[in-house]
């Protein structure tokens, strides 16, 4: 009975994580310039947030820099708005963001 139990704790925890689809076609990179990224915990916020929409493939983020760079789904629609949107949402300011 239990591995049943622990097999469906698995497959509901990873039902909404975001997994990269190695044939999917690559899309589009943006950048953006993000204020008040100063530490590690702020990266992982970041990440994490940006993480959760099914376009986005990769994230790099330069703390030191403040660039955050994502790589996108070509199927999935995502664009520099998106991304400008998220970053405020999670409470950092923008310089700029846009395609690379």
């Amino acid at each position: 009975m239990r591995a049943p139990l622990l097999a469906s704790l698995l497959l509901a925890g990873c039902a909404g994580s975001p997994v990269a689809d190695s044939a999917a076609p690559a899309g589009p990179t943006y950048v953006a310039v993000a204020e008040g990224v100063v530490c590690n915990h702020c990266v992982a916020g970041i990440d994490k947030t940006l993480r959760r929409d099914p376009a986005v493939t990769r994230v790099v983020i330069d703390m030191d820099k403040g660039l955050v760079r994502v790589s996108t789904r070509a199927d999935r629609p995502f664009d520099a708005a998106k991304l400008r949107q998220a970053l405020l949402d999670a409470g950092y300011g923008v310089v700029r963001a846009g395609r690379e």
